[in-house]
């Protein structure tokens, strides 16, 4: 989000005339949602058929080519998942914020900090750590309390690359572990359901993406859902800031 806001201010920071009415961060669930395209998205009933959307498009980064030739390559968005699945609905192939940041953020080497073996000997006649030993109170404390220190917490909570058994990081959301979207809720609506209807619970989702998924042991008809939107700071409804997600 923030490299694609600071493309788009640099790009227009002499032409700021040019900036659209509606310019907002518009990206794709999953792969299936690019897949699909906007122009599969639920649209709202009205007394008589639907409602006829009007411009939806999706949010692009722009990467200069580095093959020797000129031009660039325009990609869209995906929030989970593998980067460049393949063309969408538009033609263009995608990359994945999740596994973006994945790929770009630094992680320790799990040898960092190189702590000496000494370090732990902070105990008996003859300590190598006297100065962790100064402290000692008759008891094995520091010394335990420092062997957990070095040996325990070294790794991030999920596998990532070069740590000594993984080829690639495996970040939660990315190309290699959780790849689909969170579950928010789910329910279950059967014959002997209170007139044929269950609620779920609310929630604040980035960029307003909800992906409902149904199954059906029978025949029961068409469904209806209904969404209560909530009155907030943002062209009129309750969103939450993407820097903050």
């Amino acid at each position: 989000m923030r490299v694609w806001t600071k493309m788009n201010r640099e790009a227009m920071s002499e032409t700021e005339s040019v900036r659209p009415k509606f310019l907002d961060f518009k990206i794709y669930a999953d792969v299936d949602h690019h897949t699909a395209g906007f122009g599969n998205n639920l649209l709202p009933l009205a007394q008589a058929g639907v409602y006829t959307p009007g411009e939806w498009e999706p949010s692009k980064i722009v990467v200069p080519k580095t093959d020797g030739t000129s031009g660039v390559n325009n990609f869209e968005l995906v929030a989970v998942g593998a980067s460049f699945p393949g063309g969408g609905a538009s033609g263009l192939n995608a990359v994945s914020l999740i596994e973006g940041y994945a790929a770009s953020r630094g992680l320790p080497n799990i040898l960092d900090p190189n702590t000496p073996d000494d370090a732990a000997d902070a105990n008996g006649p003859t300590p190598e750590n006297w100065m962790a030993a100064l402290f000692n109170e008759g008891t094995t404390q520091d010394d335990n309390v420092l062997t957990d220190m070095i040996t325990e917490n070294n790794q991030a909570p999920y596998p990532f690359e070069n740590d000594g058994i993984h080829t690639d990081t495996m970040y939660p959301g990315g190309a290699n572990q959780g790849t689909g979207l969170q579950v928010h809720d789910y329910s279950y609506v059967t014959a002997t359901s209170i007139g044929g209807q269950s609620r779920l619970k609310g929630g604040n989702f980035p960029c307003g993406l909800i992906r409902i998924d149904t199954t059906s042991g029978g025949d029961r008809g068409g469904w209806v859902l209904t969404l209560d939107l909530v009155p907030g700071n943002h062209r009129g409804y309750l969103c939450e800031s993407m820097t903050e997600m």
